[in-house]
């Protein structure tokens, strides 16, 4: 409602200035330049009534905006109920100040400032055209004017493009819209004048009457000092990185989520935060350098929670490097009461915190010397890869060791058996330190490199038939790592692990190809067949374990069925509870079982695949859609092909022997089906309905689009569709949610048993 009252402003503004032909306006323009000269200062006090009525019911709305506004140099208020906005330039920025009433804490109005460069904002009325031609204008009495017209004949056509959008899709017609009249009604007097204004139209079933008046005038009124931290604070202030005294409490509301960011300047030392709220467990504080940069900065949360006496309630402590301005975040200030907050400089001649340190960078035994309950010992890994590290206390001490961010530190009481975790830095520092006094004792480190790729898409290291110094190192609490290794040839590989720590019956992983097909689960001795290709291992984090892991190759056990032809079947005629199939029975675990054909022309195979078969062409690829298990069809070029018989991956010695049934054959469709995997048809990205006709019921169907970036997408489906990406199916149902897909080409296929699919992709936002 605000905006809507700006834009009228601006209406003015520009009658103010306007040529036109006819005399009434000239005199009226002229009238309101005269007002505008004559003062520095302004003040206007607008009313917004708005009737909405329905089924002969109406509901009012009406709000009262007052403007103090300054010329030179420029200053802006704005007041509408319980809100303020004020706007004024500084060192060539534009500020803009939001004030809320319902946010004062301590007797202090807080407030939220954006600052933006004045370099970087567009003149809005640059690209304004206005043709006020159409617009009618009669002079009632000496002072006093009305302008009618319609509403479009006002405004530039940028502006009218966007509200025509929005009452359009409103439910009004264009017709109606470039109907819609407004009437202008002013009033001149010596120091002020009025103005009312006066539209209706109708949505639908609903008419809208909308009036706004205001009394225009000079006005002397004093600027808001929002410098004065006597009386306003910011609730953040970074981003116009207006400083704070740290030396006074931060206080900030507790009203709304907010992300409080506050620019300030420390001197090098030791500093403590203390809140009136130590019962709260969500907020979040954080110190960094003003680029956010805080890996240097030492954070020990919850430290003096420890001590019997804490009169001032210290929740954190924070040691700062080096002179200079730092940003204060807190977030997830939920509370019941608003949050007062002091981050005070601790002298070290009262409780200062001297600091032992040791460089660690292989296992070793390490003497220590607590002198009082503020002092810490700090250990500094200097290694070359991430680690699993244990560490043992004589005296079972306090640890305070880096968690998920760098900076911040979290305290565990050491056990006597010690405690163990997975560096998630290189570099990492950690800290002994005892609560209750004076302690001296020996502290145990021991190392493990954790040196292997824990994400595929990583660089891994490669399995070999050697074991290696590369050790696998799983617990629950480290991710899983991945080695990959390459197959040339088919052969029949068997993994063996060597145990460096826990029992071999937990050496444990699975077996991916390299596009992240899953082929079985491993564990010690356990024997497969692989056909070529790229295949990669990720260990189980279920149990402690230490390990290297090798693999022995031998001839593949296994039997090669060539099919000469493959039947064909029709869906009219065909058999519904007969299809051409092949049937057998894998004897053993690890038995190789594949079945080849050759094909001389472009043929519609249907395969039914579920995860004991899988289709590829001579090349070893993959061809069959990973996860879709059920009967489909392939529209195969020319070629040889087989297809791998494999037990469910679950099985065990136990299971054996297997039957199986393999059913593979040419299809007809009952005629030319249109549309057969891949599909070959791009649909358009935008708001645009793509219907498919299905050639029969239960027929597949499907679309291919390309993104050029990582993108947020909404899919639109009357039916249930899968998304496809790099033959495997990424989602298994989609149409009518927001997906974010990284950049490359998709598949949305659909099953339908209705005869039209309709389906839309729209990119959201990149």
């Amino acid at each position: 409602m605000r905006k809507l009252g700006f834009m009228i402003v601006l209406i003015l503004f520009l009658l103010s200035g306007c040529q036109s032909s006819s005399e009434s306006m000239k005199e009226l323009s002229s009238k309101m330049s005269d007002f505008e000269n004559k003062g520095n200062q302004f003040k206007i006090e607008m009313t917004i009534d708005i009737d909405i009525t329905q089924n002969n019911q109406t509901e009012s709305f009406k709000e009262s905006i007052t403007v103090l506004t300054q010329k030179d140099p420029y200053y802006v208020e704005i007041t509408a109920g319980d809100i303020k906005e004020v706007q004024y330039i500084h060192n060539n920025s534009l500020r803009t100040y939001t004030l809320d009433n319902n946010f004062v804490v301590n007797g202090l109005q807080l407030y939220e400032v954006n600052s933006v460069s004045l370099d970087s904002i567009d003149n809005p009325l640059d690209n304004l055209e206005f043709d006020l031609s159409k617009v009618e204008v009669k002079k009632i009495t000496r002072n006093k004017y009305k302008i009618a017209g319609k509403l479009v004949e006002f405004m530039p056509e940028s502006m009218k493009k966007d509200l025509k959008d929005v009452l359009i899709g409103s439910g009004i017609s264009e017709e109606e819209f470039n109907d819609i009249s407004i009437e202008m009604l002013f009033k001149f007097t010596n120091d002020t004048f009025e103005y009312v204004i006066s539209m209706d139209f109708d949505i639908l079933d609903i008419k809208l009457e909308i009036v706004m008046s205001a009394v225009c005038s000079h006005h002397s009124f004093q600027l808001l000092d929002l410098g004065d931290d006597t009386k306003f604070y910011p609730m953040s202030s970074r981003e116009a990185q207006i400083p704070i005294d740290i030396n006074k409490p931060i206080v900030f509301t507790n009203n709304k989520y907010y992300i409080s960011q506050y620019y300030a300047y420390f001197e090098a030392g030791n500093y403590g935060v203390y809140t009136n709220h130590l019962e709260e467990e969500y907020h979040h504080i954080q110190i960094s350098s003003k680029d956010f940069d805080a890996s240097e900065l030492r954070v020990f949360k919850d430290v003096y929670n420890w001590y019997e006496n804490n009169p001032r309630n210290i929740q954190h402590f924070y040691n700062i490097p080096a002179d200079g301005y730092y940003t204060i975040t807190i977030d997830y200030p939920l509370s019941s009461e608003p949050y007062i907050l002091d981050v005070s400089k601790i002298e070290s001649e009262t409780d200062g915190i001297e600091t032992t340190s040791y460089t660690v960078s292989e296992n070793g035994l390490f003497d220590y010397e607590i002198e009082s309950a503020y002092d810490f010992i700090s250990f500094d890994f200097d290694l070359t890869t991430n680690a699993y590290i244990s560490i043992i206390d004589s005296n079972q001490n306090m640890l305070y060791f880096e968690s998920a961010n760098p900076p911040y530190f979290t305290s565990v009481q050491l056990p006597p058996e010690g405690f163990s975790y997975f560096t998630t830095t290189i570099n990492p520092i950690i800290y002994l330190h005892n609560p209750n006094g004076a302690s001296s004792g020996v502290v145990t480190i021991e190392i493990t490199p954790v040196v292997h790729a824990m994400n595929p898409d990583d660089s891994m290291l490669m399995m070999s038939d050697q074991f290696t110094d590369e050790l696998m190192v799983t617990d629950e609490h480290i991710p899983n790592q991945f080695i990959a290794f390459e197959v040339t040839e088919r052969k029949r590989y068997t993994f063996e692990y060597l145990m460096s720590s826990g029992d071999i019956e937990d050496g444990k992983g699975a077996l991916f190809r390299s596009n992240g097909t899953f082929v079985c689960s491993i564990k010690n001795n356990h024997s497969i067949s692989l056909i070529p290709g790229s295949y990669y291992y990720r260990s189980s984090n279920h149990y402690d374990t230490v390990y290297s892991i090798r693999y022995q190759v031998s001839d593949f056990i296994g039997t090669t069925h060539q099919i000469d032809s493959l039947q064909s079947y029709d869906k009219l005629t065909g058999n519904l509870f007969s299809f051409p199939s092949y049937e057998g029975q894998i004897q053993h675990l690890g038995e190789f079982i594949e079945y080849k054909f050759t094909l001389f022309h472009t043929t519609d195979v249907l395969f039914y695949q579920n995860e004991r078969f899988e289709l590829y062409d001579s090349m070893n690829n993959r061809v069959d859609i990973l996860r879709q298990s059920d009967k489909f069809v392939y529209r195969l070029q020319p070629g040889d092909y087989f297809v791998t018989v494999n037990p469910p991956s679950y099985y065990t010695v136990d299971n054996f022997p297997v039957d199986y049934l393999l059913i593979l054959y040419k299809f007809t469709g009952g005629g030319a089906d249109t549309s057969v995997y891949p599909f070959v048809e791009e649909i358009p990205i935008g708001f645009y309905l793509t219907e498919s006709t299905m050639d029969y019921t239960g027929d597949y169907d499907g679309y291919n689009f390309t993104l050029e970036e990582t993108s947020t997408v909404h899919i639109f489906s009357t039916e249930t569709a899968q998304l496809i990406r790099n033959n495997r199916i990424i989602y298994s149902n989609v149409g009518g949610g927001q997906i974010t897909l990284e950049a490359g080409t998709y598949t949305i296929m659909c099953r339908s048993y209705e005869p039209i699919w309709t389906v839309a992709v729209r990119i959201i936002s990149p």
